[in-house]
């Protein structure tokens, strides 16, 4: 499992409140919260706390310090805890970055799948369409060749994999289509995302 800690974004925050408390001479909180949410939105990855600050407006300035601070904590771990469910139930992690790839690991019929995703480890605010591949070391070989990740991971289980995901930041589920070796992904594989104790679907119409 990742460990981000971003504690320097919290202390940022923090002045940036008593900034803004001084400048308007604490007289009207509503201003301050505006602000706030512009820059929790601009800087704070789509924490998922900024609508507190628009309904909260009349709380005291100690309330708002402390909400934003505790958004922007949440928010620096939220990729490090990122997990998704599968239909079947197994739990996809999101285990460490190597580079800018990715490496998402689950349970799939008695072996450990491990996901690659490059590029994904720099776009956590803006997701899109992936292509990686995935190695499966504990399964029966596949593929006339052997496949090595960059984690040292290796077996002639392996094949290609399109990572697309619902929406651009977190929490988002994800849909991939895997092939085997060097075939066209085509067998699909839905991954709804955890939050807490929570599965997010996506919203439709």
């Amino acid at each position: 499992m990742k460990t981000k800690m971003e504690p320097k974004r919290i202390s940022a925050a923090v002045a940036f409140v008593l900034g803004s408390l001084k400048a308007s001479g604490s007289a009207n909180d509503r201003k301050v919260t505006q602000r706030l949410s512009v820059w929790l939105t601009k800087r704070a990855d789509g924490c998922l706390c900024t609508t507190r600050f628009r309904s909260r407006a009349r709380q005291s300035a100690a309330f708002i310090v402390s909400t934003i601070a505790f958004c922007l904590h949440a928010s620096s771990f939220a990729i490090a805890d990122e997990a998704w469910v599968l239909s079947d139930g197994s739990e996809v992690i999101y285990e460490t970055d190597i580079g800018d790839t990715a490496v998402l690991t689950y349970d799939y019929r008695g072996s450990r799948v491990r996901l690659y995703l490059p590029g994904l480890s720099l776009s956590s605010g803006g997701r899109g369409t992936f292509y990686g591949y995935w190695i499966e070391p504990d399964r029966d070989s596949y593929c006339g060749a052997e496949l090595t990740g960059p984690d040292g991971a290796r077996s002639s289980s392996w094949g290609r994999a399109v990572v697309s995901f619902d929406r651009p930041s977190f929490p988002s589920g994800w849909t991939a289509e895997l092939g085997r070796c060097f075939e066209e992904p085509r067998g699909s594989v839905r991954a709804d995302a955890i939050y807490g104790d929570v599965v997010v679907t996506p919203h439709r119409p």
